[in-house]
């Protein structure tokens, strides 16, 4: 196999898989970018930074600096739970329940 052939570690992938919106592509990047950050600076940085950018990402969505707020802590609380069992399946499915309720039974 060539050399060129072999991916990089921490190479992303952008397009989208099969039914995937932004937000679902969004979600599965903020756990690559997460787990980045830990391996380069370490659980504290990582939730900080990780968290930061899950506020930009939602910023335009959501301009109310206390909604902003309420999303930075999700964010922390979210990221803390990520590292402690190594998988995002359980926080995508947690985001989905939290979007759906604050979505349709909230906004009604």
């Amino acid at each position: 196999m060539a050399l060129e052939a072999v991916p990089r570690p921490l190479e992303v992938d952008h397009r989208p898989l099969v039914g995937e919106n932004v937000k679902e592509r969004a979600a599965r990047e903020r756990g690559l970018i997460l787990f980045s950050f830990y391996r380069w600076k370490g659980e504290r940085v990582a939730l900080i930074l990780s968290s930061a950018l899950f506020m930009i990402v939602h910023l335009l969505e959501y301009p109310n600096p206390l909604s902003l707020l309420m999303i930075g802590a999700e964010g922390l609380y979210w990221g803390w739970v990520a590292l402690r069992t190594r998988n995002i399946v359980g926080i995508a499915v947690s985001h989905t329940l939290f979007n759906f309720t604050f979505s349709y039974v909230f906004a009604a």
